[in-house]
């Protein structure tokens, strides 16, 4: 999805996020969580969500949901009704991130499903000989595909509908930096290790794994006297860790 920054942010070492400048164009790849997965000609690293906006409003992106509970939003759907979601990964060098879910045009009883990849320069297809630089442009040219000769046989007839849902949207707040003043050394798995002077980005939700759902969900959580974060610049390495080893910033 098109987005743009908003505000600066500055990556202090060496990680997987990227700098930002205000203005800079990037897309989304997955806006679940404090810190978005994102893309910039072909390259992917973490950006902080509340220092991007999307171009433009996409209610056709419901985020990590899957197949089944996809085809039962577009059950009374209109025909031509769609949503975009992001897929579960088979494999470590699986390209297609996407699935577009379409309510069939002729068969009111089929929710037709195609797989949307991305490439190495950055470019999205559901067929090889047509790419677009954002799921926006894609979205935007199956929408009235016919006017193309070059159309590929079975191409999705998409009709913008409005679902009722806003998926990926995270009231998520502004995730706050801090310092170590102490080392800590964490004793648990999903605790965080750092050294004195580390600095942190603290979250205000935390992951909460789901019943029959892979990917998890992000909720509120008591901050009296355990944060939830992660290293500045590697957002991969995150965890539990005491509110009073640390000074917020």
């Amino acid at each position: 999805m098109e987005a743009v920054a908003i505000c600066d942010y500055q990556v202090q070492a060496q990680g997987d996020e990227f700098t930002l400048t205000v203005g800079l164009e990037i897309n989304i790849l997955d806006n679940s969580g404090d810190f978005f997965l994102a893309d910039i000609k072909g390259e992917e690293r973490y950006v902080p969500g509340n220092y991007v906006k999307l171009k433009r409003d996409v209610p056709w992106f419901l985020g990590h949901i899957e197949r089944e509970e996809a085809e039962n939003i577009l059950r009374n759907a209109p025909h031509g009704s769609f949503l975009i979601r992001n897929r579960q990964k088979t494999k470590p060098n699986d390209t297609f991130l996407f699935g577009l879910s379409v309510k069939n045009e002729n068969c009111p009883e089929i929710v037709q499903h195609y797989r949307i990849a991305k490439d190495e320069e950055g470019l999205y297809w559901m067929y090889e000989n047509r790419r677009f630089s954002s799921l926006d442009e894609l979205v935007l040219w199956y929408s009235d595909p016919q006017n193309d000769p070059e159309a590929p046989q079975g191409a999705p007839q998409l009709h913008h509908v409005d679902l009722g849902f806003r998926g990926g949207e995270n009231d998520i707040g502004k995730p706050t930096p801090a310092i170590a003043l102490f080392s800590f050394k964490k004793e648990e798995i999903n605790e965080l290790s750092f050294g004195a002077g580390s600095h942190i980005i603290v979250h205000k939700k935390i992951p909460v794994p789901q019943e029959g759902r892979k990917k998890p969900a992000f909720e509120t959580y008591d901050d009296s006297e355990w944060l939830y974060g992660n290293l500045e610049g590697k957002p991969s390495e995150k965890g539990f860790f005491p509110r009073e080893f640390v000074k917020i910033l």
